[in-house]
């Protein structure tokens, strides 16, 4: 039996579905075999009751529900049952209330379905899950738009992340129905979407423990760590001793009473080895709202050129470049970009224009400089 499901391990697989491709490893096998082979391969006992449950018809993938209610599938148990769901066709309901799924469980069923070709619907209630799996679950209702709704009752995701997860599941509802809302055409890119889960991780911090638009500078620590769990990196985690966070405290330039602001917070959370500074964001931020003509918040990004001219006293960015930054978030000139994400896109990555630089380094600091 060959590895299977490479979609559940690499978090940034974005081919194309092929069912047939996918069913190949299977042929004449019948769902419930495919459920068994999985399950002996990754060494996960077969659950009977789940196994009762899937077609055994040879080839026979296809299904309307899978409803796996209080069937105790755990964590490990959910791998082998969602190749079995990245194989049909016809999947509209994924059923999985109250089955000691954690926020692991949760991203191997994100990953089966952020490109799946018919799921709608998915029950997750009653479930352990927590914060790292709303963010998962944001992630997929925003990269799938066949996704209309998603039940996460009885979970421990704060009402805050329920209301984005559902917000944007009905707005694929009104994509779905033809409705459009106008105005602003978002990427929903990884990148965008990890932006919006460190806005709203900032905001709950400066509630607790915030003063005047700041939080302490010990909090981008877990900044940091969340934008790693994200990225599926929390490997890398283990590798940084104390120095390596006590840089990054450094690298907020924090004011004098050891306070961050949240474009600081976004930033050294997200781009590696850089040092904020204020006035240069500050300056960004300005010609952002001079093209931001409608004063919508949304920068059309047919005029990012233009933007760029601007932003390097009329020095025209080369085509290369403004292509580079907008593949940061597979954006083309039909999109728009919010401030966060137009600044994360300009400091991100770092290309030089006549080694004009966008946020210099600060003496005596060994970080790399933001280069635009």
């Amino acid at each position: 039996m060959p590895v299977v499901h490479e979609d559940l391990v690499d978090p940034h697989h974005t081919a194309a579905v092929d069912l047939s491709t996918r069913r190949e490893p299977y042929a004449g096998l019948s769902a419930r075999e495919v459920y068994i082979a999985v399950c002996r391969q990754h060494a996960c006992k077969v659950n009977s009751g789940i196994a009762a449950n899937l077609p055994d018809a040879a080839d026979g993938f296809d299904m309307a529900t899978l409803d796996m209610t209080d069937n105790m599938v755990g964590p490990k148990g959910v791998v082998p049952l969602m190749e079995v769901v990245r194989l049909s066709g016809t999947l509209k309901s994924v059923v999985l209330k109250n089955n000691y799924l954690d926020n692991s469980a949760v991203r191997t069923v994100s990953l089966a379905l952020r490109d799946h070709p018919s799921v709608e619907h998915v029950d997750l209630a009653g479930n352990p899950i927590s914060w790292t799996a709303g963010m998962y679950l944001m992630d997929l209702v925003a990269l799938n738009p066949r996704i209309t709704k998603v039940d996460v009752a009885g979970t421990f995701l704060k009402p805050n992340i329920v209301k984005n997860i559902t917000e944007q599941a009905q707005r694929n509802q009104k994509t779905r129905s033809g409705k459009k809302s106008g105005g602003a055409n978002p990427t929903n890119h990884p990148m965008s979407i990890r932006i919006r889960a460190l806005k709203r991780m900032f905001s709950e911090i400066l509630h607790r423990e915030g003063r005047d638009g700041r939080i302490p500078k010990r909090c981008i620590v877990d900044g940091y760590k969340e934008n790693m769990k994200m990225q599926s990196r929390e490997a890398e985690l283990e590798q940084h001793n104390v120095e390596f966070y006590e840089q990054l405290k450094r690298r907020c330039n924090a004011d004098a009473m050891g306070m961050i602001s949240f474009d600081s917070f976004l930033l050294v959370s997200m781009v590696d080895d850089i040092w904020y500074d204020n006035v240069e964001i500050s300056r960004i931020k300005k010609i952002f709202t001079a093209f931001d003509a409608d004063k919508n918040g949304y920068l059309d990004l047919r005029e990012l050129k233009t933007v760029l001219t601007e932003l390097h006293d009329g020095q025209v960015p080369p085509d290369s470049i403004v292509e580079e930054k907008m593949q940061l978030f597979d954006a083309d000139g039909s999109h728009t970009l919010t401030l966060d994400e137009f600044i994360v896109m300009l400091v991100d990555k770092g290309p030089q224009i006549n080694e004009t630089m966008l946020v210099p380094e600060f003496p005596g600091q060994a970080g790399r400089a933001l280069h635009f």
